[in-house]
C-alpha cells in the first residue's frame, strides 16, 4: 500500500458568510479565465442594484445591500484588458471615516490568473472584492477593477455623517432587464408594454370611433362653426369663435377676486346692513359719523384714543398684569420683601410680627445660655438626640460594677491572645506570654500526666530507665560508639557473611551470601542502546519496511545501485550508500540515508508504526551535496519538501523549455536550488554556467498533480544565450535579449527595411502588467550605432518608441553642429517641436500660420525656428522665429509661445521690434534713460510706479491690487462685533462662488470652528492640514520612592521546648572481644564522698556509696597498658534518652527595603496655559 501524504489543504469559506462575493476565483486558471471573459463587452461596468451609501451613525458610513424589493446588490467591474467580474453585495458593510476629509468610496474587484483570494482559500489575505476609502482630490483616478460608490465630504469638527455629505452624482448606475406589463394606463417609464397591452389599445381605438356624425350621445364627425350666438349641439366652435368670446370676456370682471378699474359704483346700503353687499364711500362715511357720535373732541379719533392708552395694543392685558401685581385685601399672598412696623416686645395681638420682633423675642429666650447650647439643635445633640435621656442614663448606671481596686488593676491590662495575667503586688497586675507548652501543661489533670508530658525518667539499668556508666546495663537497642570501645568483643563486622537486608544490583537481588551474574538485559544493553551493524540489505529491499523494531534497528549497507530507486522509497535514484534506523524522534521512528556522493537525507514516522511499512514522512535533504537532474525530470515537478536542496545539470541535453528550464541548450547547464520560503513557501533559483540567475516562486499552494509556478525572473546581467528573431511586441518576459534583423516592431530600420541589430532590455513592473523596453542599436553605421530608444506597455498597448538622446544623437536630431536638410512642410498645429531643436522650412511650405505672425509677403524665403527648453513636463514651448533674408523690407523677427495638444493648440506670436525701423507700439513703453522728441499722453495717467514700494512688507507698484494677508488666515479679534468683510470662524459653511479666494483656502466650503481651539504648526509628517488634535499630554514618567528604612534584626519570643525523651524500645546486646588500645601512662581523678552517717571517713565514689562529694583525688600515674575485652555486653534493655532543648529564640533579619508609591492624579479638566480669549475672524473674499 503506497504512502499518501497531504502536502497542503485549502479551506473554502461559505459564500453566505461573506458580505461581498465576486465571480469565479477557481484554482484552475484556464476555466476561471474563460468564465470571467464571458460577458466582457456585453455587461457594462457599473452598479445594477444595491451598494447604496447612507449614514451609519456617528462617523460611520453604511453601505447597504437592500435596494427596494431587492435584498442583494449586484455590480460589474472590468479587470485588465480581458476580464469582467460580477460582485454580489449580500450584507451591509460599515466604514469608519474621519472629520475634515473628503473620501472616495471605491468598490474594488480582483482577479489574477493563479492567484488565491480569501474567497477560495481562508489562508489568503487577498480580497476578491472589498470597499476602500481613499482621500479624494480633483485629480483622483480610479484604478483597474474599481467602481466609485460615492464621495463623502466631511467638514472638520463634525461628530456624525449626514446624508447631505454623501454625493452619488459620479456613480455609474446601470439597469439590466425590463419588466413587461399588460396595463394600458401605466405611467411608468421603466416598464415596457406587452403585446397584449398593445392589442388592447388597438382594439379600444378601433371599436370606439366610427365615421358617423357626432352628437351628445355618440362619437363621430363634428362640423366646425365660427358663430358666437349659436345654440347647436352638433357643431364645434372654431378658434375664431372662441377668440371672439374671449375678447368679450377679457372686458368683463371675473366673479372671483375681480380687479376693477376706473370709478366703479354700487348702490348705497342702508345703515346697519351687515352682509356681503359692497359698501360704497357714502355708506362708510355715514358709519364713521355714527361711530364718533357725541364723543368729546379730544377722543373722537382712533389716534386720540390710542394716545390715551399709551398706544398700547394690549392695553387690557397690561392693566390686568399691573393689577395682578397688587395684593388683595383678603388673605394677601405677598412676594418679594414686604415690610411692616415692628411691634413693641410683649405685644400679643393680630399685629404683623416683623423679623426684628421675632429676633428680639428669641434673644430674650436664649438669655445668657452659653453659645454652644443656645439653640434647640445644640441641646438635642448634647443629649444624643435621645427623647428618653433620663431613662437611658438610669438604665446605664444600673449595669455598672461598683468601684473595686483589684478589678481596676485587671481592667488596666491590654487584652490579647495567649496572655497570662499575674499579681506582682497588692492590686498590682502584670501579664506574660502563655506558650503552647504552658497551655498543654495547664491542661493536664494529674501530676503523672505532667511528668509523662515532660519526658522525665527514673535511673536504672534496663527498661525505660536512665542508665549509669558505673553499672552494667542491658541495651535493648543497637548502640553506636564512634570513638571505639575498650574490652573484648565477640564477632567482627569484617567477618559478616550476609547482609541483614538484601540489596538489588541492576534489579538483581544480592545479600552477600553468594555470587551473582549480570546479563545484557540486566545492564539494559540492547539493540536500542547502540547502533548494530546489520550488513548488506536485501537486493530488492523497500526502505518503507525498515521500521523502528529490533530486527531493523542499526546500520544497513546498500553497495549496489540495483533497485535503489524512488519506487523502492530511496531518497534518490541510484542511491548507493548507508541506511541508519533509529527508535527515536517523531513516533519513535527515524531513518537517515547517506549516499556515496555525500548527500544526507532524513525522514521520520508520520504516525505510529503500523508493523509493516510505515507510515513514513517525506525524505528531507539535510546536507549540501547535489542531486543529479535528468531528461526525465521536469523542473515544475520539484517543489515538495523532499525536493529541497541542490540539483546539478551537467549535460547539454537536459535543459529545455519543455521541461520548464529558464534557458535551454548547452549554455543552460548549471545548478538548481530549491529553497523553503517565498510565495506559497517554495522558491526555485537556477544559475547557468554563463552566470545568468533566474528566480521563481509557486503561484499557488503546492499540488504535485498540477504544480503552478510563477514565470522565471532573470536576476543576472548577461543576455540570453540565444538570438531573438520574433515580434518585440510580445516580448514581455524580463531579461536581456540579442535582437537580429528578423525581429519586428523595433525602433529603427536599416536601408533594406530590417530591424537594426541591437540589445533589448525588458523589465516588468511589480503589478505584473506594465512592461518597460529599452533598445540600444549595435549597427556599424555612424548615424545608427549606439542609439537608445524606450517604450512602455501599460496593459492594453505599447507607447511609441521614444529616443533617449545622448551627446551624439541629440545634436544629430536637433540640427546642432552640422548641416540639416530643411523640412518639406510644417503645420504649426501638429508639428512636434522638440525642445532645443533648430528647424528650417520654406515660408510658403508652412500651414496654419498663427495670427499675429505677419510676414508681409509669403514667398519662398527660408524661415528659421529655434525651439527653447521644455516647460517642465507640459506641452508648452517658447521659440524664436525669423526670416532668413538680407532684405530689410520683409525682415521679421517673432517670439512665439504654443501650448495645448496637437490640433487644438493655442499659439501666441509677438513681433520683436527692430531699432532702425519705425514701430507701432500696441502697449505702453518705458524709456529708463529718457526719450527725445514729442510724446502724447500725460504722466498723470501712469498705471505703475517706477519704484515699487512695500506695504506691510508686500511689494506694491500700483499695477494691481495686493493683499497684505492671504485670504483664509485666522486673525485674533478683540471684540464680539465682527468688522465688515469678515466672519467669525465657528464652523459655518459659505458660498464658494461668492468668496472664491476663501474657497481656495478652504475647498470644503466650511470655515473651521476656532472656538476654544489653538493653532499648531503642521508636523513634518503624520498630520493633514486642518486636521484636529484632541487634548493630550506628552508621554512622561514620575519617579517616587520611600526612603530606605532599616528595621534591623527582630527577635521572636522566647520559647522553651522543655526536655524530650526518645522512645524506649530496642533492647539488645553486643558480642565484644579483642584488646583495647593502650591508653599510655595516665592518671585517674576520683571524687570523694562523705558517708551518710557522718564522721571523717571518706569513700571513693564507686557508684555504691552515697553521701556528699567533698573533693576529688588523683590516683598515681601508672604505665602504659591495655585491657583485653571479651564476652557479651549486657543488654541495656528497652530505654529512652532525655534531650534538653531549652528556652531559645530565633532572629529574623528584615533588612533595608523600599516601598512603591502611587501618585494620585491632579490637575484641570484640560491642558491649558495662561491665555486671553480672542475671537478668530477670517476675511471674506
Amino acid at each position: 500500500m503506497n504512502d499518501v501524504t497531504v502536502v497542503t489543504s485549502v479551506t473554502y469559506p461559505s459564500p453566505e458568510s461573506l458580505a461581498l462575493v465576486a465571480d469565479v476565483q477557481y484554482h484552475e486558471p484556464y476555466l476561471s479565465a474563460a468564465l470571467n471573459r464571458k460577458f466582457r463587452g456585453i455587461v457594462d461596468p457599473g452598479f445594477y442594484a444595491g451598494f447604496l451609501p447612507k449614514p451609519g451613525g456617528g462617523m460611520n458610513l453604511l453601505i447597504t445591500s437592500v435596494d427596494g424589493d431587492k435584498t442583494a446588490g449586484a455590480a460589474s467591474v472590468d479587470i485588465g484588458e480581458f476580464y469582467q467580474v460580477t460582485i454580489q453585495h449580500r450584507k451591509d458593510i460599515s466604514l469608519a471615516l474621519s472629520a475634515g476629509k473628503k473620501y472616495a468610496i471605491v468598490l474594488k474587484g480582483r482577479y489574477l490568473l493563479g492567484e488565491d483570494t480569501y474567497q477560495v482559500n481562508t489562508a489568503s489575505h487577498i480580497h476578491a472584492a472589498e470597499f476602500v476609502a481613499r482621500t479624494y482630490t480633483d485629480s483622483y483616478q480610479l484604478g483597474d477593477g474599481e467602481l466609485l460608490v460615492c464621495t463623502v465630504n466631511i467638514p472638520a469638527g463634525v461628530s456624525a455623517i449626514t446624508q447631505e455629505m454623501i454625493d452619488t452624482s459620479e456613480r455609474i448606475n446601470r439597469t439590466i432587464g425590463i419588466d413587461i406589463s399588460d396595463s394600458v394606463t401605466s405611467s411608468r417609464s421603466d416598464v415596457a408594454a406587452s403585446s397584449l397591452a398593445v392589442k388592447k389599445a388597438y382594439d379600444l381605438a378601433k371599436s370606439k370611433y366610427t365615421a358617423q356624425d357626432a352628437s351628445t350621445t355618440q362619437k363621430g364627425l363634428v362640423q366646425l362653426s365660427s358663430e358666437t350666438n349659436s345654440d347647436s349641439e352638433t357643431m364645434a366652435a372654431t378658434p375664431k369663435a372662441i377668440k371672439s368670446v374671449k375678447d368679450l370676456a377679457d372686458t368683463k370682471a371675473p366673479i372671483e377676486s375681480p380687479s376693477l378699474t376706473g370709478t366703479p359704483t354700487a348702490p348705497t346700503a342702508a345703515q346697519g346692513t351687515n352682509s356681503t353687499q359692497i359698501a360704497n364711500t357714502a355708506f362708510v362715511k355715514a358709519a364713521i359719523t355714527a361711530l364718533i357720535n357725541g364723543a368729546p373732541g379730544t377722543l373722537d379719533t382712533l389716534k386720540e384714543i390710542a394716545a390715551a392708552i399709551n398706544n398700547d395694543p394690549n392695553f387690557s392685558t397690561t392693566i390686568n398684569n399691573a393689577l395682578a401685581l397688587k395684593a388683595p385685601l383678603a388673605s394677601p399672598a405677598l412676594t418679594g420683601i414686604p415690610t411692616a412696623p415692628t411691634a413693641a416686645q410683649g405685644t400679643n395681638n393680630t399685629q404683623i410680627a416683623t423679623t426684628a420682633y421675632v429676633r428680639a423675642a428669641i434673644s430674650a429666650l436664649v438669655g445668657s445660655s452659653p453659645e454652644a447650647l443656645d439653640t434647640l439643635n445644640e441641646l438635642a445633640a448634647a443629649l444624643g438626640n435621645d427623647p428618653n435621656f433620663a431613662t437611658t442614663m438610669t438604665n446605664a448606671l444600673a449595669g455598672k460594677q461598683p468601684l473595686d481596686a483589684t478589678l481596676t488593676a485587671l481592667a488596666g491590662l491590654a487584652t490579647g491572645a495567649n496572655k497570662l495575667p499575674y499579681f506582682t503586688g497588692t492590686d498590682t497586675v502584670s501579664q506574660t506570654d502563655l506558650t503552647s507548652v504552658g497551655r498543654d501543661i495547664l491542661a493536664k489533670t494529674s501530676v503523672l500526666a505532667v511528668i509523662q508530658y515532660l519526658g522525665l525518667r527514673e535511673l536504672g539499668t534496663s527498661g525505660e530507665k536512665i542508665p549509669l556508666l558505673s553499672t552494667a546495663n542491658t541495651w535493648s537497642a543497637r548502640q553506636t560508639f564512634n570513638g571505639g570501645i575498650t574490652g573484648a568483643l565477640t564477632g567482627n563486622a569484617d567477618t559478616a557473611t550476609k547482609l541483614k537486608t538484601a540489596r538489588k544490583i541492576n534489579n538483581v537481588s544480592f545479600d552477600g551470601s553468594a555470587d551473582i551474574t549480570l546479563t545484557p538485559e540486566n545492564l539494559g544493553v540492547t539493540s536500542l542502546t547502540f547502533e548494530k551493524n546489520n550488513g548488506e540489505m536485501p537486493i530488492d529491499a523497500d526502505l518503507n519496511t525498515f521500521g523502528p523494531v529490533e530486527a531493523y534497528l542499526g546500520v544497513w549497507s546498500k553497495a549496489t545501485s540495483t533497485n535503489a530507486t524512488l519506487e523502492k522509497n530511496f531518497p534518490e535514484d541510484n542511491a548507493v550508500g548507508v541506511l541508519e534506523v533509529f527508535a527515536a524522534g517523531n513516533f519513535a521512528g527515524t531513518q537517515r540515508f547517506t549516499t556515496r556522493d555525500g548527500n544526507v537525507y532524513i525522514r521520520r514516522l508520520a504516525n505510529k508504526w503500523n508493523g509493516s511499512d510505515g507510515p513514513w514522512g517525506i525524505w528531507r535533504h539535510t546536507q549540501s551535496a547535489t542531486r543529479p537532474l535528468s531528461t526525465t525530470i521536469d523542473l515544475n515537478t520539484l517543489g515538495a519538501a523532499e525536493h529541497l536542496g541542490l540539483w546539478r545539470n551537467s549535460s547539454s541535453a537536459i535543459a529545455s523549455y519543455e521541461r520548464n528550464y529558464p534557458e535551454e541548450g548547452g549554455f543552460a547547464q548549471g545548478v538548481l536550488e530549491i529553497l523553503e520560503g517565498g510565495n506559497y513557501g517554495r522558491t526555485q533559483r537556477y544559475t547557468t554556467r554563463r552566470g545568468n540567475m533566474y528566480v521563481r516562486c509557486l503561484a499557488a499552494s503546492w499540488d504535485a498533480s498540477n504544480p503552478q509556478w510563477e514565470p522565471w525572473l532573470k536576476v543576472g546581467h548577461q543576455s540570453e544565450s540565444r538570438y531573438y528573431e520574433g515580434d518585440l511586441n510580445v516580448l514581455t518576459d524580463p531579461g536581456i535579449y540579442s535582437v537580429t534583423g528578423k525581429a519586428t516592431n523595433g525602433p529603427m530600420l536599416d536601408t533594406v527595411g530590417a530591424t537594426l541589430l541591437g540589445i533589448l532590455e525588458v523589465i516588468r513592473r511589480f503589478d505584473g502588467v506594465s512592461v518597460w523596453q529599452r533598445y540600444t542599436t549595435t549597427g556599424k553605421s555612424e548615424t545608427t550605432q549606439g542609439r537608445t530608444f524606450e517604450r512602455v506597455y501599460a496593459g492594453s498597448k505599447w507607447t511609441e518608441w521614444r529616443e533617449v538622446y545622448n551627446s551624439f544623437s541629440l545634436p544629430l536630431n536637433l540640427g546642432i553642429g552640422g548641416a540639416v536638410a530643411k523640412l518639406s512642410s510644417l503645420d504649426w498645429q501638429t508639428y512636434d517641436f522638440v525642445p532645443g531643436s533648430l528647424i528650417t522650412v520654406r515660408l510658403d511650405n508652412m500651414t496654419n500660420i498663427p495670427d499675429g505672425m505677419d510676414w508681409g509677403v509669403i514667398d519662398g524665403n527660408l524661415i528659421n525656428i529655434a525651439v527653447g527648453p521644455s516647460d517642465d513636463s507640459g506641452t508648452g514651448r517658447s521659440m524664436h522665429v525669423w526670416r532668413s533674408t538680407v532684405s530689410k523690407a520683409n525682415y521679421r523677427f517673432f517670439m512665439v509661445r504654443i501650448s495645448g495638444n496637437p490640433g487644438s493648440r493655442t499659439i501666441t506670436a509677438r513681433r520683436v521690434p527692430i531699432i532702425d525701423e519705425a514701430q507701432t507700439w500696441g502697449a505702453k513703453q518705458t524709456f529708463s534713460a529718457g526719450l527725445s522728441g514729442e510724446l502724447s499722453g500725460n504722466a498723470a495717467t501712469a498705471t505703475k510706479l517706477k519704484t515699487a514700494r512695500k506695504i506691510n512688507n508686500v511689494s506694491f507698484d500700483g499695477s494691481g491690487d495686493i493683499e497684505v494677508l492671504p485670504v483664509g488666515v485666522p486673525l485674533p479679534w478683540p471684540s464680539d462685533t465682527v468688522p465688515s468683510g469678515y466672519a467669525l470662524m465657528q464652523g459655518q459653511t459659505f458660498d464658494k462662488s461668492a468668496y472664491p479666494k476663501l474657497a481656495a483656502a478652504y475647498p470644503s466650503g466650511v470655515i473651521p470652528d476656532m472656538r476654544g481651539w489653538t493653532i499648531k504648526g503642521k508636523p513634518a509628517s503624520g498630520r493633514d492640514v486642518l486636521s484636529l488634535e484632541q487634548d493630550g499630554i506628552k508621554s512622561h514618567t514620575h519617579s517616587a520612592s520611600a526612603s530606605n528604612t532599616d528595621l534591623g534584626t527582630k527577635t521572636t519570643s522566647s520559647f522553651d521546648y522543655g526536655t524530650k525523651s526518645t522512645n524506649n524500645t530496642g533492647a539488645h546486646t553486643h558480642n565484644v572481644s579483642g584488646t583495647a588500645n593502650s591508653a599510655g601512662a595516665h592518671t585517674h581523678t576520683v571524687p570523694l564522698r562523705r558517708p551518710n552517717s557522718g564522721g571523717m571517713n571518706f569513700d571513693w565514689l564507686d557508684g555504691a556509696s552515697s553521701g556528699t562529694v567533698v573533693g576529688n583525688g588523683t590516683v598515681p600515674s601508672s604505665g602504659a597498658h591495655t585491657h583485653s575485652v571479651s564476652g557479651t555486653a549486657t543488654s541495656a534493655g528497652a530505654h529512652a534518652h532525655t534531650v534538653g532543648i531549652g528556652a531559645h529564640t530565633h532572629s529574623v533579619a528584615i533588612g533595608s527595603h523600599g516601598h512603591t508609591i502611587t501618585v494620585n492624579a491632579a490637575g484641570n479638566a484640560e491642558n491649558t496655559v495662561k491665555n486671553i480669549a480672542f475671537n478668530y475672524i477670517v476675511r471674506l473674499a
